[in-house]
């Protein structure tokens, strides 16, 4: 169980999809990734290719996580109850953003999410094991796109329910006005300060190396990253010869 490997801080590789394509999920889902996250912020997908793209997923027997576009309610209910096992919060930039983002996608007494037969539960013949072990089993990640993020991360990783974190150093550098510089030492240093503070609240660290270059993924290992993406469909996809 995936939710089980983040508790224990135990290394998970995983990668992103932007095309909304269960036969790109299929694919991925087959190579040696722990995760495929299918990213709904910036990429084409529509609640029903969540569901048809998750399912070609865990039909490999490969877990998957979707990134919303925002901590939005009806994205994280449909979302969970299409089956998914883990969810991506994008921009927490704050405490308050955490706490709505466990609020939306935990049960009670966690949290407040609405209680329905569906596809997680198969509509209601599962209904009780299901809501007696999704606020267990399913993770909830908050995503680190902001210097604000950054300054607030002790308060972000004591949020109850909040089981880890994902840095996008995309946004992180347009935050702090280095927009793609990768190399960065303010960047860094950033990162650093995120990892540094996960270690000591005892909570999973990770990082979106969406570089196809594997000395970034290299990296990240080396310095203590445990939940790390790596590349994606559509860089995959890429064709980057001279």
């Amino acid at each position: 169980m995936i939710k089980e490997r983040i508790e224990n801080n135990e290394l998970t590789v995983g990668t992103w999809q932007q095309i909304a394509s269960p036969e790109i999920s299929g694919i991925l889902a087959s190579q040696n990734f722990d995760w495929i996250c299918l990213d709904a912020e910036h990429g084409v997908f529509e609640l029903s290719d969540i569901r048809d793209c998750c399912q070609a997923i865990q039909n490999k027997g490969n877990a998957c996580f979707v990134r919303l576009p925002a901590c939005d309610p009806i994205w994280v209910r449909r979302s969970l109850d299409a089956g998914i096992d883990g969810l991506i919060i994008p921009m927490v930039h704050s405490e308050e953003i955490a706490r709505t983002a466990v609020k939306y996608a935990k049960y009670p007494p966690l949290g407040e999410r609405g209680y329905g037969f569906s596809l997680a539960n198969t509509f209601g013949l599962s209904f009780d094991d299901y809501a007696a072990q999704a606020n267990d089993r399913i993770p909830l990640i908050a995503q680190i796109e902001h210097i604000d993020a950054v300054n607030n991360i002790d308060s972000i990783l004591a949020v109850d329910g909040i089981d880890g974190v994902i840095i996008g150093p995309y946004d992180l550098s347009g935050s702090m006005g280095i927009v793609g510089q990768m190399d960065h030492p303010k960047l860094k240093d950033a990162c650093d300060t995120v990892l540094k503070q996960c270690l000591a609240a005892g909570k999973v660290s990770g990082i979106h190396c969406v570089s196809e270059d594997k000395s970034y993924l290299n990296e990240a290992i080396e310095k203590g990253y445990r939940f790390i993406a790596y590349g994606m469909d559509t860089v995959f996809l890429s064709d980057k010869r001279n």
